[in-house]
């Protein structure tokens, strides 16, 4: 059954306040990169997530379901409110999002208000891709002005929406995996990618037959990023078929928690601080 999510719509000032200051806080400056890999070869389907920002202070959140919501796993920002930058949801639905420069976005009159935090809002409500696609389809999403949404269900399918040429974009590919970095690939539909994170974990994973945490957590390395205006903060892989959820801090893949979404929702809404659960080796 799908969830109906019970938000009230924001009005478009209120909105575009809070798309730049919580929704996107990391996917609103060019320096605030990230890599996201989804990977499926008929056996698994892993989703690894690099989060690169200045802002070092994170945590992971969990969610138990309502009548109206799906429970799910969130990470973003220790903040007053919960930033959602990424996660999975209990019907094994992943989301996250990378920065953008402005894509000129516009409003199409014949679609519906957007819901904020609008990350947050697809884990609570959808179940799958086709969800994912009915939303877009039907809501104004702004956050396309300077973002774009990879998205993977425990089927297997994957996708990446973004704004090209005008419209909406479900960008889905026939390869065993699909990589999202920061810039708009349907500019670069059979031609070169200017992304050398893309370029990397597309090399590596264009040599695998089949597909495991080790290979994720190889790509994620490679991909890492320690610069003073943008660094990984932390990373994450989900296992989408039996919602295992592992955390790696501060470019550190040596050192590995991993959780259970489901038994983790047993334990009831909670959160960890990143800096709290790898004392070792967090710098702040």
């Amino acid at each position: 059954m799908k969830h109906i999510y019970n938000s009230k719509h924001i009005n478009t000032t209120k909105k575009a306040f809070l798309f730049s200051f919580i929704l996107l806080l990391g996917l609103s400056a060019p320096s605030w990169s990230c890599t996201i890999i989804m990977v499926n070869d008929g056996n698994v389907c892993l989703v690894g997530s690099n989060e690169d920002s200045v802002y070092p202070l994170t945590k992971m959140w969990f969610v138990p379901a309502t009548e109206n919501e799906y429970a799910r796993v969130c990470v973003g920002y220790m903040m007053d409110f919960n930033s959602c930058q990424g996660g999975m949801n209990e019907k094994g639905l992943f989301v996250d999002g990378n920065s953008l420069s402005k894509q000129n976005w516009i409003k199409d009159e014949n679609k519906g208000s957007t819901y904020i935090p609008l990350l947050d809002h697809l884990l609570a409500s959808c179940a799958d891709i086709s969800e994912v696609k009915e939303y877009f389809n039907s809501h104004n999403t702004p956050e396309l002005d300077r973002g774009r949404i990879p998205v993977m269900d425990r089927s297997g399918a994957s996708m990446i929406v973004e704004w090209y040429d005008g419209k909406v974009v479900f960008l889905e590919t026939d390869k065993s995996y699909q990589i999202s970095t920061n810039f708009i690939e349907s500019k670069y539909i059979g031609k070169e990618k200017p992304c050398w994170r893309y370029n990397a974990a597309d090399r590596l994973l264009d040599t695998v037959q089949s597909f495991d945490i080790t290979i994720l957590r190889e790509a994620l390395d490679i991909t890492h990023l320690e610069h003073e205006t943008s660094t990984t903060v932390f990373s994450i892989i989900c296992d989408l078929k039996s919602l295992d959820f592992y955390v790696y801090n501060f470019r550190d893949f040596t050192h590995e928690l991993k959780f259970n979404l489901k038994e983790e929702i047993g334990k009831g809404k909670h959160e960890f601080y990143f800096r709290e659960l790898f004392t070792a080796n967090n710098p702040y």
